[in-house]
C-alpha cells in the first residue's frame, strides 16, 4: 500500500509539472498515459480471449495528439473517434 502512495504522489507531480510546464508537455503526458492505457485494456482483452486491434487504438491517439497541438476543431477529434472505431470493428 505504501508503494502506491508514493508512486502516487510522484505520478501527481509529475502530472502537475506537465500541466504547468507548457501545452507540449501536458500533451505529450496525456499520449503517455493513454498508451499505457491502450496496452494494459488490450491485455485485459486479450486476457479474456477478445482480440484486439492494438496498432487501430495507438494510431487514434497519436492522431488525436498531432490534432491538440495543431489547435484544430472538436468536430475533427469526433470524426478521428468515430473513424478509428469503424476500423477497428472491421479489422
Amino acid at each position: 500500500m505504501k508503494k502506491r502512495v508514493i508512486s502516487a504522489l510522484i505520478l501527481m507531480a509529475a502530472a502537475l509539472t506537465c500541466f504547468f510546464a507548457s501545452e507540449v508537455s501536458r500533451v505529450i503526458f496525456f499520449l503517455a498515459a493513454a498508451g499505457l492505457c491502450i496496452y494494459e485494456y488490450s491485455n485485459a482483452l486479450n486476457g479474456k480471449g477478445v482480440y484486439c486491434s492494438l496498432w487501430v487504438m495507438y494510431a487514434c491517439m497519436a492522431v488525436q495528439a498531432f490534432l491538440a497541438l495543431r489547435g484544430t476543431d472538436l468536430g475533427v477529434f469526433l470524426a478521428v473517434y468515430v473513424g478509428a472505431v469503424y476500423v477497428a470493428l472491421t479489422v
